[in-house]
């Protein structure tokens, strides 16, 4: 039997509420909070959070977990 139906609200799929996810709103936050004050990079939070640099960088980027109310502060690299 499918969850949800005619005027039955699904469970949330997102976020916390699916069953899979790897990281909580506080999780989150803090990622954005240590890469903008320069507090890690992609890999050494990867290796803290036990997630790859992707899923963070998709995180910090705000593309995974997207807040409307939070706006990427990316840090740039020097001259190559």
């Amino acid at each position: 039997m499918a969850l949800g139906g005619p005027g039955i609200p699904r469970p949330s799929m997102q976020g916390e509420g699916h069953p899979s996810a790897a990281l909580t709103w506080d999780k989150v936050r803090s990622i954005r909070q240590e890469y903008t004050a320069g507090n890690g990079t992609y890999q050494s939070l990867a290796e803290k959070y036990n997630m790859s640099p992707m899923a963070i960088s998709n995180v910090v980027r705000n593309l995974n977990w997207h807040d409307p109310d939070y706006t990427p502060k990316l840090r740039r690299r020097g001259p190559r």
